[in-house]
């Protein structure tokens, strides 16, 4: 049973091939019986009986096919193959495991204000149709503040600047750009490759972008990706050694995003190699965000049960109101601290003034010891206002403070190469294990407290301890540490 499609809605006609290779010197005849049975209580669905003859040292192709039964709801079903000789004594088999799904309605368009559509080469839009978005023409210098802008497929190819600004995302406007080849996300600062992955994960499977995307869902997609020609070459950059593949069937994405390793950018599918990429990433800026998706959505609408899914939920996503932002800016004790948050791809300044608990997070190193008690009634009055306190990289002399209150202490451990355990908690929303892992063993200081409400984060390298109305956050795992970027 060759091809890996295996999601399909009810109703629909199943077209599979056994595929038999003869390696014996006499010409074999096989009885090869198949069967499709629902998973949970057993009924047969459908079945039949295929007789090839094969040449010695040749093989055969056995096309079949059968109609999925009406599902109300998703329902497994595995396909059965027994092969037997012309004697009747078995020869081998294999299964092969399916799922029906019914067609769901369009999502259809949310809100009286139609999306705008920049879509120069037509590929976009009637997937949008099918899926029931009311859109309108981009028109060049219209007021944008508050609306979302759809980039169609390809829409940044031969484009020498993009039909929107910063300033206006910055304001509220929200932009999606569906599927971009590498050289043009290459133009715009993103790393990518074009591996072409027929198996991806929900990196997020709580949020609206995400809901009911399944591993299941997010492998083998029905058909050929169009993105890319079928290759070797796909039509790609050079930026790997990495062998090339053959055939874009079943992909569900082409181009991928090497996820960034600095700033606000958030992931919600990711795959590959180390599970460092992503076809579904977000940038949120000011009230607005800019959102890549580069599952391969074209040509899929309305056939595979995955991509109508992500679809559907791209579109009701686009249809709520963004929440409004919570931007802070990292109010550092020193300049060097500045400096490093601002290389995190964080909005930074030194202390200087009064600081306010709804536009500002103290930020504090272990090299800031000093700064910290010289404001340390300043950074008490904050915290008990409501404000965050962010420790990095502390050690035993930081958290000796007064401020501390004797509540945590510092304990350096060697920490072998390995991974930490991801951990259930909002301030680690989208952190999956390719972020909470290195290859060689690194000494660190693990934070500890007997306090009970103290909550300790990846195995005591980050934590939340309740102050007033605000909050202690630590976090231990300084970059400067690790050899690979991305631990």
């Amino acid at each position: 049973i060759t091809l890996k499609d295996h999601n399909f809605y009810a109703g629909e006609v199943v077209k599979k091939t056994v595929l038999g290779i003869n390696d014996q010197h006499t010409t074999e005849t096989w009885t090869a019986r198949w069967e499709v049975r629902r998973r949970d209580g057993g009924a047969v669905v459908a079945g039949g009986v295929l007789r090839p003859r094969v040449s010695p040292f040749s093989r055969v192709c056995e096309p079949f096919a059968f109609t999925l039964p009406a599902a109300g709801a998703p329902a497994a079903l595995d396909l059965r193959l027994d092969v037997a000789h012309a004697d009747g004594s078995p020869l081998t088999n294999d299964t092969f495991a399916l799922a029906v799904y019914p067609r769901p309605e369009a999502p259809g368009h949310r809100g009286k204000t139609p999306f705008l559509l920049f879509d120069p080469h037509g590929e976009t839009a009637p997937g949008l149709a099918a899926l029931g978005v009311r859109t309108k023409p981009l028109i060049p210098g219209a007021a944008r503040a508050g609306r979302v802008l759809l980039m169609g497929r390809r829409a940044l190819r031969g484009l020498k600047q993009l039909p929107f600004t910063a300033d206006e995302v910055a304001r509220g406007l929200r932009v999606v750009f569906f599927e971009q080849h590498c050289s043009d996300l290459d133009k715009i600062g993103l790393r990518h490759e074009d591996r072409g992955p027929r198996q991806l994960f929900a990196r997020q499977p709580g949020h609206p972008l995400a809901d009911g995307l399944t591993a299941d869902l997010l492998r083998d997609w029905r058909g050929h990706a169009t993105l890319f020609s079928a290759g070797p070459v796909l039509d790609r950059i050079p930026v790997s050694s990495r062998t090339s593949r053959i055939s874009t069937r079943g992909n569900v994405a082409s181009a991928i995003i090497e996820t960034p390793h600095c700033g606000p950018f958030e992931t919600f599918i990711d795959g590959e190699f180390d599970l460092s990429y992503t076809p579904l990433v977000r940038w949120r800026h000011g009230r607005g965000e800019l959102l890549f998706c580069q599952l391969d959505l074209t040509g899929r609408i309305g056939v595979e049960p995955g991509a109508d899914r992500a679809a559907a939920n791209l579109v009701r996503y686009l249809g709520e109101p963004l929440p409004p932002p919570e931007w802070r800016t990292a109010a550092c004790l020193s300049a060097s601290t500045a400096e490093h948050i601002t290389r995190l791809g964080f909005a930074a300044e030194t202390v200087d003034g009064r600081l306010d608990s709804r536009s500002h997070s103290v930020v504090a190193t272990a090299a800031d010891a000093a700064a910290f008690a010289a404001r340390r009634a300043e950074i008490e009055a904050f915290v008990a206002r409501g404000g965050d306190l962010i420790v990095l990289y502390a050690d035993a002399a930081l958290l000796a403070d007064p401020f501390f209150g004797g509540r945590l202490r510092a304990e350096p451990v060697r920490y072998p190469s390995g991974n930490l355990a991801p951990t259930d908690h909002p301030l680690l929303r989208g952190a999956g294990p390719q972020n909470l892992h290195w290859r060689s063993a690194v000494d660190l200081v693990r934070v500890a407290s007997a306090d009970p409400v103290y909550v300790p984060l990846l195995d005591g390298f980050a934590g939340v301890l309740p102050a007033g109305k605000g909050r202690i956050l630590l976090f231990q795992a300084d970059p400067a540490r690790f050899t690979e970027i991305t631990a």
